[in-house]
């Protein structure tokens, strides 16, 4: 009986935090799946330049937040986007930062 009663919250215990691993994981994929695909959006249509530069992902994503920061690059001519995406596991804020290389050439100026 006393090896049940040292053992057995000792198991509990590892089942939870297994189950608490998974839950991150699975929080993280869909986040970096959520932020590469509104990263390759903003880069792609150059609405990083005019557009909202933070927001939610639509439902059912909706407690997903993103924000993207514009940074000049080491090469002339190249700007850095870094977008941040924040989300709750276990009421506590992750944080998950993307990047990508985009040209400071507006498309319309590129095909003048």
């Amino acid at each position: 009986m006393l090896f049940v009663a040292l053992v057995l919250p000792a198991a509990v215990y590892g089942i939870r935090m297994a189950g608490d691993a998974g839950a991150v994981s699975q929080r993280k994929i869909t986040a970096v799946q959520l932020g590469e695909s509104k990263l390759s959006e903003l880069a792609a249509t150059d609405e990083w330049r005019r557009g909202q530069n933070f927001g939610a992902f639509p439902e059912p994503w909706s407690d997903y937040q993103w924000k993207v920061v514009s940074e000049g690059w080491t090469e002339a001519g190249v700007t850095e986007l870094r977008m941040e995406v924040t989300y709750l596991v276990r009421q506590r804020q992750q944080t998950l930062f993307l990047t990508t290389l985009v040209s400071e050439v507006e498309e319309t100026e590129a095909s003048e």
